[in-house]
């Protein structure tokens, strides 16, 4: 579970800009992102679960219940937001 100042920045950063699409992942994250994902769902709001990397650890993939109770794919590069998706259960990952 994430501090509050930190849902804020999460929320902050949802709110002002647009969702992208999922992201691909490394074959080698799917079982990873399946359970995460099963996990997440009976977390409560705020709760951030990482469960990816590429590009050597620089990009991180991780899962954020939002306050709303949407679950999202947040892309983080070198510590910083760069982008959101919204999780779509048809996502081949979660098959």
């Amino acid at each position: 579970m994430l501090e509050t100042d930190q849902i804020e920045r999460i929320e902050s950063f949802i709110s002002s800009n647009e969702p992208q699409s999922l992201p691909c992942l490394s074959f080698k994250d799917y079982e990873t992102a399946k359970t995460g994902y099963n996990e997440i769902k009976t977390e409560p709001i705020g709760s951030y679960q990482i469960f990816g990397s590429n590009a050597y650890g620089y990009t991180c993939y991780a899962f954020y219940k939002a306050k709303n109770l949407q679950i999202y794919v947040i892309t983080v590069f070198i510590q910083s937001f760069r982008a959101f998706s919204l999780v779509d259960e048809t996502w081949d990952v979660l098959k």
